[in-house]
């Protein structure tokens, strides 16, 4: 039956741009080159106009610097796996006469059209019963962050990832009707696809008393303007179904990223990847009256977001010119038409998610001259998937507001006497409380129809604890834990956990 030959190969470009030591280094260059002061030797000239280049110049320079640094990678791996090749491998994985399967699949080259030239070489085993499927694949990664500085203490991190999966499979071989004419046989395209994007536009988007959506209800509307629109670009004969994936997808995007239904993309596999961004400030200690207060202050903002295509392949009507490494970006559009006069998609898709989640949308972490520590976070998440086997979308909402206080102090006394003595703790007692409330709702919206709440709850815990280090070696825990679990739905009951005890460690090593 033939061996099989495969190859793999793994590409990456990566960069990293640190701007702070190009200019420090500019500066160098231009102080050496500077116009020397008039009246005193050897010293270069301290005006702002002969330091570095023209104002123009400096001006770029200036806001460029916000930009403190630039990290970028782009990495792409991929294979080929071929079924029924004839020819024994050597060294290099050459045949003996250096000429099959070529230099360039050795190293690594992906053309899908070496198959053919090895069946018409006749390389490729002649049995029409070869069932091992001919495969490819690829796996293309691209991230890019930035790190910025607009004043002191004050820190912007910016993040952009683009993920895309793609799998081509078929089986690759000898024809029964026309032997010696090799031929494809049910080629398959799977795949998965991961962009960071923004939702801003609808964060803070409320529903009213009976869970109705004003996003749904712009979802809803969107359907035909999309429907009119793809129905003007159509290759063929044929209407867009208003519920097909092809109208849901572009209505589902406008309306909860809150753009233009006239001129939002079509396209179910956006190009572009939009940053994701955190922000850290520490600089408030240093202001008068607080510096006398607090060690530290830290404030902290961190956003994501992101688009989600899980599991896609090719409609079984389509697969004529089907290949792993066209663009998902550079779609035909379909000129296939069910029994309805419907168009039929290229690509079937089971479900797309938009993800958001704000991590914390705001975090106070402050550190008092007393050690005492003081911790506030808020989180808001939100996800939203629309399935096309019913045509609805699932909402899934969370917010959870954090609370963590913490105290370390040594020589505390003991509030009770032991052996008629009341005693003190030389080492550090650590006192902690950990409060959490958090709420989830799930809510299920179908096309024309009432909304359902199908999961939720509402979450409180409360967790102090008391850690006391007896010597290097021994720790002593005391903890109680309480937590209640309150749900938003009748299939479900109230619960309620309590938990409390000790530990003691003990560390061996040195």
């Amino acid at each position: 039956m033939g061996n099989v030959i495969q190859n793999t190969r793994e590409q990456t470009l990566s960069g990293k741009l640190d701007l702070i030591k190009l200019y420090n280094k500019s500066k160098s260059l231009a102080a050496i080159n500077a116009p020397k002061r008039p009246g005193i030797p050897g010293r270069p000239s301290t005006d702002a106009s002969d330091t570095i280049g023209t104002p123009l110049t400096r001006g770029i320079l200036k806001v460029a610097m916000l930009l403190k640094e630039v990290t970028f990678n782009y990495g792409i791996i991929e294979g080929t796996f071929l079924p029924g090749y004839m020819p024994n491998t050597g060294l290099l994985g050459m045949d003996r006469a250096w000429e099959n399967p070529g230099w360039a699949f050795v190293f690594g080259a992906q053309n899908a059209n070496l198959r053919y030239r090895l069946g018409q070489n006749g390389n490729m085993a002649p049995s029409p019963e070869l069932t091992q499927s001919f495969r490819q694949n690829k796996a293309v990664n691209l991230s890019i962050k930035g790190l910025a500085e607009p004043v002191r203490d004050f820190r912007v991190t910016l993040e952009a990832n683009k993920r895309e999966i793609g799998d081509y499979s078929e089986i690759f071989r000898n024809s029964v009707t026309t032997p010696g004419s090799f031929e494809s046989l049910s080629p398959s395209r799977m795949g998965s696809y991961s962009i960071t994007t923004i939702l801003l536009g609808t964060t803070f988007a409320k529903n009213n008393q009976e869970n109705e959506s004003e996003l749904f209800s712009n979802f809803e509307n969107f359907r035909s303007i999309i429907k009119q629109r793809l129905d003007q670009q159509a290759a063929a004969p044929g209407e867009y179904p208003i519920n097909g994936q092809d109208v849901l997808i572009p209505a589902f995007l406008a309306a909860y990223r809150g753009k233009d239904v006239g001129s939002a993309n079509l396209n179910p596999f956006p190009k572009t990847p939009l940053p994701n961004w955190r922000v850290d400030y520490r600089g408030l200690s240093r202001l008068k009256g607080l510096s006398d207060l607090f060690s530290s202050i830290n404030l902290t903002h961190a956003y994501s977001s992101t688009y989600d295509v899980s599991n896609f392949s090719n409609s079984l009507q389509y697969q004529q010119g089907l290949e792993l490494f066209n663009t998902l970006q550079q779609i035909q559009r379909p000129t296939l038409t069910n029994l309805e006069g419907q168009f039929i998609p290229i690509y079937i898709l089971n479900q797309v998610v938009l993800t958001e989640r704000f991590a914390p949308l705001i975090g106070v972490d402050l550190l008092t001259k007393q050690r005492m520590n003081i911790a506030v976070n808020y989180n808001r998440e939100r996800n939203l998937g629309l399935n096309f086997s019913n045509s609805q979308i699932t909402e899934q909402a969370s917010s959870d507001f954090g609370l963590t206080l913490s105290y370390t102090k040594a020589g505390v006394k003991i509030p009770f006497k032991i052996g008629g003595q009341q005693k003190v703790l030389k080492n550090d007692l650590q006192m902690r409380l950990d409060t959490k409330i958090g709420s989830t709702q799930q809510v299920q919206r179908k096309i024309e129809e009432k909304a359902t709440v199908t999961n939720g709850n509402f979450n409180f815990q409360f967790r102090p604890t008391l850690s006391y280090v007896i010597n290097r070696s021994l720790n002593l825990t005391v903890y109680f834990e309480r937590t209640v679990n309150d749900p938003r739905v009748t299939t479900a009951f109230r619960r309620s956990n309590t938990a409390f005890g000790g530990q003691l460690r003990f560390n061996l090593s040195q």
